[in-house]
């Protein structure tokens, strides 16, 4: 397989090659008021769990309710986690917390991107269930038991190695398949699933539809088994992209040979310019995001960019602001140097780039796995890093994203919060809590005040470090150590 991968990630880069004559610089936004998320994992997550009720609990994913009892420490971002205890919580059947909070004058509660019933629009696609968030990986020759062990839940697309195609499949030699796909709980795949294979529909682990990867910067990356009244739609730009009605027409052409499942577009920094508009205009963008039902992209700050981690959470709000908060936004993490670099984003990091895509508002995660490491726990980076390091980092994030899926699909709570201080933050409304997730939107070590609306006293919970704070009139203060520390609140 070593053989193909390079052509892979060169298929997967080469937009960004073909618009280096595109300036790209970032968008760099000190957040002091937008929401908050949570986060839980240990005895302290458990506890969270435990006073809410279950609902959502059954879509949760395989990798969550397998999760192992080990203790995992990530002092980067100053949390303990145990799997176990996530797990534990997953299955508890809860009663409803008695002691709701009111939700003070002035906060509006606004709904996740589409609403969280979302893809119940498809019979075939991700579950429309609150307790579900998709956490995904392109491209990976891992199976489907050893990805959802590490907490993923799907993969796209679909690649058939014995034919070195990018297409759909039911069997590999790596298990990589979907028949691997359906013998996992809980796993999806995306793909071109246009034609059944072998006189045998996909099926609804089928979830979504791709046609094509960085067609905005290279109208030659299409997949392999996409029907030509799809591909037909070959007119480019001068920069050897997809023009903005040939983008616009390929994605009504892919509704209507699978009006089945949702269609996922993958664009790059010629969409994601931060917010030039250099070679499609605001419209135009708003267009081409109104014809997918899912909308991803890669750009990579770190390693392709240079820049920091916090530069997520701007590029998410950029893609939002693009698709008018009216479906869900998804970005790819590096996890890896790309195109034999020196550039080695560390486990920190890539955890850190998650939850700034999760705090900016992002529905789902996705990683890059360029030279298909996701799945090593043996893995150090080129010696960068402990062995395990970003295998374990990963699986952590992982495993709290699905604890806290029902937070995370709930409403947000604007104008709840502000903090003082260069922050991003998200305030969300779920069981009659308010939960705060921050991440700092600079380097250093910060000593940040948070303000709440309507003045509440009292302890207020850090989940996953085993620590309070008092709030005092709705005040309170606490430390980031760096860039990549997330703190996580719950206010009942």
């Amino acid at each position: 397989m070593e053989d193909q991968w390079p052509s892979s990630h060169t298929w997967k880069n080469m937009g960004h090659r073909a618009t280096h004559r595109v300036q790209k610089a970032h968008v760099r936004i000190a957040i002091a008021t937008v929401g908050f998320v949570v986060v839980a994992g240990t005895a302290a997550g458990a506890a969270w769990h435990a006073r809410h009720s279950a609902s959502g609990q059954a879509a949760r994913t395989a990798a969550s309710a397998s999760a192992e009892a080990t203790p995992n420490t990530n002092p980067s971002l100053g949390q303990q986690t145990t799997q176990s205890a996530s797990a534990s919580a997953t299955s508890s059947a809860n009663s409803h917390n008695a002691d709701t909070l009111p939700v003070p004058a002035g906060v509006v509660l606004r709904q996740i991107d589409g609403g969280a019933d979302y893809f119940a629009k498809w019979p075939n696609g991700f579950p429309a269930n609150p307790g579900f968030v998709p956490i995904g990986v392109y491209p990976s020759e891992a199976s489907p038991a050893d990805l959802a062990a590490e907490g993923l839940n799907f993969f796209t697309p679909m690649r058939d190695e014995a034919a070195g195609t990018w297409c759909p499949v039911w069997s590999n030699p790596n298990g990589n398949d979907m028949t691997g796909v359906d013998a996992q709980a809980g796993f999806y795949a995306g793909g071109d699933f246009y034609q059944a294979a072998g006189g045998k529909a996909w099926g609804s682990r089928a979830a979504f539809d791709v046609f094509g990867d960085e067609l905005d910067g290279n109208a030659n990356n299409w997949f392999d088994c996409v029907p030509p009244t799809i591909t037909a739609h070959r007119q480019t730009g001068d920069w050897g992209g997809l023009s903005a009605s040939a983008f616009e027409a390929a994605e009504a052409a892919s509704r209507a040979a699978d009006p089945s499942r949702p269609t996922y577009i993958q664009t790059t920094v010629t969409f994601i310019d931060g917010s030039r508009n250099y070679l499609y205009s605001l419209p135009q963008k708003q267009a081409i995001c109104a014809g997918a039902d899912i909308f991803s992209f890669d750009v990579y700050p770190l390693v392709l960019r240079g820049g920091h981690v916090w530069d997520m959470y701007d590029q998410i709000q950029e893609a939002r602001k693009d698709c008018q908060d009216s479906r869900p936004v998804m970005a790819f993490t590096e996890i890896d140097h790309m195109d034999g670099g020196s550039a080695y984003p560390r486990p920190a990091q890539t955890s850190a780039e998650v939850w700034n895509a999760i705090i900016a508002g992002a529905r789902g995660v996705q990683y890059f796995d360029q030279y298909k490491v996701i799945a090593d726990a043996s893995y150090t980076g080129g010696g960068r890093y402990p062995a395990g390091a970003m295998y374990d980092a990963i699986k952590t994030t992982n495993a709290q994203i699905a604890a806290l899926a029902p937070v995370i699909n709930a409403p947000f709570a604007d104008g709840y919060v502000t903090a003082k201080g260069s922050m991003s933050v998200m305030a969300k409304y779920y069981d009659g809590h308010f939960y705060i997730f921050a991440i700092p939107h600079a380097s250093g070590s910060q000593t940040v005040t948070f303000t709440l609306a309507g003045a509440p006293g009292g302890t207020i919970s850090v989940l996953n470090e085993n620590r309070t704070i008092g709030a005092v009139k709705g005040v309170f203060t606490d430390t980031f150590a760096d860039e990549n520390t997330v703190h996580i609140y719950e206010i009942s």
